[in-house]
């Protein structure tokens, strides 16, 4: 179970002062993102996650739930502990889907905040890496067998029903409604339906550069384009998969590298990348995607969540900063977007 060290206000402020906080963007593109530092959870955080007033945060094998409701001041509740250091997370509904490692899928029922436990467990093949969840089905990144897609309505008794085999290690999904966006070391972006009991592939396409992540953003309307994000390589690649047979690639352009994580809200997409620190990408015109706003860490940005006006982001212990005491320490940074 984690200890954590209590952080002053003061330091908070301090701390928000001495960091860059803003990057101005490109001529015609949105307005700048500034932020500011409102809170800190205090230790080790590997993974963030939001729901309502409440973050779940990840060190090792625990999860620990914080009450955000006043940023300033994160109070600690319950916490869990897993027989694998947590690797990937994915929150839905009063639930956490984790990616245990070696372990594979373990489901925590998060309704009570004071006291949250697993509830049912599966192992997959090899080791499970990243998770993500449509409906009552979990999808998981697995080394061995690709993507195993696992029937969670019963979430004690979790069931395999069949896998998408990647042709490089797979590396991370996303879904919108019944599609899963797949990308493995092999630079393939994959496409696949998972409405019926097997999954169903419906394309794959060479990227080119080796992505490591993969998003999706809402479209700004019900009738507007299905845009797929790919990041890796310092790069940002943006196709358009309205029809996921036959999926459109459009811009590409330059980002920071070593991106560990991204967090969607609207067209904003919050990029935690490493020894780089934050960075938002404003997507409202995806032919034109802009850096608006950049957030130094003194840390690496190891992942990202956001809730509102706050982005949360779990940062590495780092350097120290001149005159600025614990501004160096591990944590999760509770920023507010103005």
């Amino acid at each position: 179970m984690m200890r954590l060290p209590v952080r002053s206000w003061r330091g908070f402020r301090l701390a928000a002062l001495l960091c860059a906080i803003c990057l101005a963007a490109s001529p015609g593109a949105a307005q700048t993102v500034n932020m500011d530092v409102v809170g800190i959870i205090a230790g080790p955080a590997d993974i963030v996650r939001v729901n309502g007033s409440f973050a779940y945060v990840v060190a090792g094998p625990s999860l620990t739930v914080f009450d955000i409701g006043n940023p300033a001041a994160p109070a600690r509740k319950g916490s869990v502990k897993l027989p694998d250091a947590i690797i990937g997370m994915a929150l839905a509904g009063s639930r956490a889907y984790v990616a245990n490692g070696l372990r594979g899928l373990a489901i925590v029922d998060l309704a009570n905040p004071d006291t949250p436990a697993v509830v049912g467990t599966i192992k997959t093949p090899g080791e499970a890496l990243r998770v993500a969840v449509t409906g009552t089905k979990a999808l998981v990144v697995n080394r061995l067998s690709g993507v195993e897609v696992i029937d969670v309505s019963n979430p004690a008794q979790p069931v395999s029903v069949g896998s998408h085999y990647t042709e490089g290690y797979a590396r991370d999904v996303a879904v919108a409604d019944a599609l899963a966006f797949i990308v493995d070391s092999s630079t393939d972006l994959a496409i696949v339906d998972v409405s019926k009991g097997t999954p169903t592939a419906l394309s794959t396409q060479e990227s080119g550069v080796p992505p490591g992540i993969v998003a999706v953003a809402q479209p700004a309307s019900a009738s507007g384009p299905r845009t797929v994000y790919l990041f890796g390589g310092g790069v940002l690649q943006v196709y358009d998969v309205s029809n996921p047979a036959a999926p459109k690639k459009g811009a590409t352009s330059k980002i920071a590298g070593g991106v560990q994580a991204v967090a969607f809200q609207g067209s904003l997409g919050h990029v935690a990348a490493g020894a780089n620190g934050l960075q938002i990408v404003d997507v409202s015109d995806p032919a034109k995607p802009s850096i608006v706003g950049f957030y130094k860490t003194t840390g690496a940005a190891r992942d990202v969540a956001t809730a509102g006006p706050l982005v949360l982001v779990a940062v590495q212990a780092g350097k120290a900063v001149s005159n600025a005491a614990g501004a160096s320490q591990a944590g999760v940074y509770i920023l507010r977007q103005r």
